[in-house]
């Protein structure tokens, strides 16, 4: 699992609108989805667990929020 974080971290690193949750002005949000996707792919492939890209976007959103989104984190492993 650590493996996964890093590698978010780096692809958040590359596209630092993901961290925010708004689209870049001028796209849509099927385009911050398919973003998402391809997020997920990526992040996939190093192997197990495997998520969909707005799951991994939980995921993201339980790390940055930290310890106050504890009872999310067990809800969604």
């Amino acid at each position: 699992m650590y493996a996964h974080f890093e590698k978010l971290t780096t692809l958040m690193e590359e596209n630092p609108h993901l961290a925010t949750g708004s689209p870049v002005f001028g796209s849509s949000r099927a385009a911050m989805e398919a973003t998402w996707d391809s997020v997920a792919a990526k992040v996939n492939s190093i192997g197990p667990p495997e998520r969909c890209g707005s799951a991994w976007k939980k995921v993201i959103y339980i790390v940055l929020c930290g310890s106050k989104c504890l009872d999310v984190l067990i809800f969604f492993i």
